[in-house]
Order: C-alpha cells, then structure tokens, then sequence
C-alpha cells in the first residue's frame, strides 16, 4: 500500500510552499485534501466547487466524500503521498474539528505539524488572495495553532504513529520527518 505522510497546520502557515519545495526532490505526491474533496463534491454535483464553498459548507459532511476520494486515488498512486491537510478548519463560525476516523482511514505513517510565528501566518494570509479566510488577530492565530498541534500530537497518539513539530519553512527538517 502507498505509504502517506499527513501534514496539517494552520491556513497559512506555509504547508503547501514547503510540501511543494520537497515532494518533487523526494520522488512524492503532493496532495491537497481541498483539491481532491473540491473534485469529488465537483464530480457529485456536476458543477464547479471551490474552496470557499468547502470551508463554508458542511465541514463534517465532506470528510466522507474526502476519505472515499481519497482511497480510490492513493490505489491508483504508487508513489509516497504527503497530503496537506487541516485537523480544524477554521470558519466563520469557529473552529471544526475534523475527526480521528478521517485520518485513520488516510493511515499515515506519520502526522508532521508545521508551526510558524503568528504575525508571519498572518501576512501570508493577508498577501494570498486567491482564498478567503475568516479575519483573526495574532492572538487568534496563535490559539488557532495551539489547537491544531494538540489535536495533532492527539491524533499521532490514537494512530500509533510519530508527530514531528517543524518550523514553517524549514525544508530540510521537513525532508527528515517525512524520509524518516
């Protein structure tokens, strides 16, 4: 079976830039959860999805379709899988928790959390303007990152698998936990 890394941090912290720089030094598949539930919604409901009608949506709801579209790519995938993933989403309304049984059925090999300092996350979110987040302080976005490392470390624990903590962009501490 593929083995898949999972990799969560909050919206903003850098996930994709430094998932990107590594996979395709590493011989990986980068997959994005939001793009692979965006395809399976689209496919469902022929029509287009975007991102923000996922983070506005039924969160919950979508983590079936995401797990069942999910499987049917990694048994087409040979390749390792790092898939960038949120453990919470962070919407208008708050913080959702997204279940162990999501990530169990994903069967990571490893859980990696990236963190990053507040104000940085911060303007990476305000400079990316091809999403729309809810509008947090730095406080928030430290709570926010709080929150997702321990449900990771959580998460890790009830999997039975490692958690490694790594610093938004650091490449080369990001290379050893997904090689490791």
């Amino acid at each position: 079976m593929t083995r898949v890394a999972l990799v969560v941090g909050v919206s903003g912290v850098g996930k994709s830039y430094v998932i990107g720089r590594c996979a395709a030094n590493a011989g990986l598949i980068h997959v994005q959860a939001s793009d692979v539930l965006r395809q399976a919604k689209a496919d469902l409901l022929a029509r287009t999805v975007d991102r923000e009608e996922l983070r506005k949506g039924q969160v919950l709801d979508n983590q079936t379709l995401l797990s069942e579209a999910f499987g049917k790519l990694r048994a087409r995938e040979s390749r390792p899988i790092v898939f960038d993933a949120h453990n919470i989403i962070d919407t208008d309304d708050g913080y959702v928790e997204i279940p162990l049984e999501v990530f169990r059925l994903i069967d990571p090999y490893v859980v990696i959390a990236l963190y990053g300092d507040p104000e940085s996350i911060l303007g990476h979110r305000s400079r990316d303007t091809s999403r729309v987040r809810p509008d947090r302080t730095c406080g928030q976005i430290a709570e926010y990152q709080a929150l997702v490392i321990a449900l990771a470390e959580k998460h890790a624990r009830d999997l039975g698998v490692p958690l490694r903590l790594v610093g938004a962009g650091d490449e080369e501490a990001f290379a050893r936990a997904i090689l490791a």
